[in-house]
């Protein structure tokens, strides 16, 4: 059973779109492949702590804004919600 939660890879896109990555820039700043950003996304493969590590620091997050549950915006207000 992955250890990693289903929000990781929901997260992990996310930020990167907002931050502007592609999965290909983000891969080239972390020292992967495209290919496994791709799976640590679609939460077909689990990155290690050092992998992590590394994504955290090139998006300027922490560790646990992968792990928190969806954020999305109100409907109404369209102020953030968890």
């Amino acid at each position: 059973m992955p250890w990693v939660s289903r929000e990781f890879g929901f997260n992990l896109r996310r930020v990167r779109e907002r931050k502007g990555y592609s999965q290909v820039c983000l891969a080239s700043f972390v020292g992967t492949s495209q290919q496994r950003i791709w799976a640590y996304e679609a939460g077909v493969s689990e990155p290690g702590p050092k992998r992590i590590a590394a994504i955290c620091n090139v998006l300027g997050i922490a560790p646990n804004d992968l792990f928190d549950e969806e954020i999305e915006p109100c409907r109404q207000s369209g102020e953030w919600k968890r």
